[in-house]
């Protein structure tokens, strides 16, 4: 059965990397990336909800608690019939494989591929609308990674 971790930043809440909205200060305002719920619902239905989570590496911890005011403003839970307990915030990219590899998951949608080589050879990794002058930099990565540029790349990936 497919574990599926996804990330919070430039994954789920669309982020402009080159502008002002890149301000954390700004997290809760920005908006859910297009097709992201839709695809969830899919995800949720099809794998059930015990099997899609969502794992972020947010730091300093008042980030965190932005990322939550955001899920929340953004009813993302809600809407897409995933569960609170299968949210996990942490600080560090190397955390972030470890609470993956601990939980089971089988993929791994992340924006980062910095954060995405912490992530064991079990695991599948979906780098979602990289940044690819940060592909070059984690060749191990952009071996083992498959790029995506949309959710609805997404929903065809899952055959969803």
């Amino acid at each position: 059965m497919a574990r599926i971790g996804v990330d919070i930043g430039h994954v789920l809440a669309w982020r402009d990397r080159e502008g002002k909205d890149y301000i954390r200060e700004n997290y809760p305002s920005f908006p859910v990336t297009e097709g992201a719920v839709e695809v969830l619902i899919k995800m949720v239905k099809r794998f059930g909800a015990e099997n899609i989570f969502i794992l972020s590496t947010q730091f300093p911890s008042r980030q965190a608690f932005a990322a939550g005011i955001w899920l929340e403003r953004n009813q993302i839970l809600q809407r897409t019939g995933m569960l609170w307990s299968n949210v996990f915030i942490c600080e560090k990219g190397e955390e972030k494989g470890s609470i993956a590899n601990g939980l089971g998951f089988t993929y791994m949608i992340d924006d980062s591929p910095k954060t995405l080589k912490f992530f064991p050879e079990g695991i599948e990794l979906i780098a979602f609308n990289p940044i690819s002058e940060k592909m070059l930099e984690y060749p191990e990565v952009a071996k083992r990674a498959k790029i995506v540029k949309s959710w609805n790349e997404i929903a065809e990936y899952f055959k969803l």
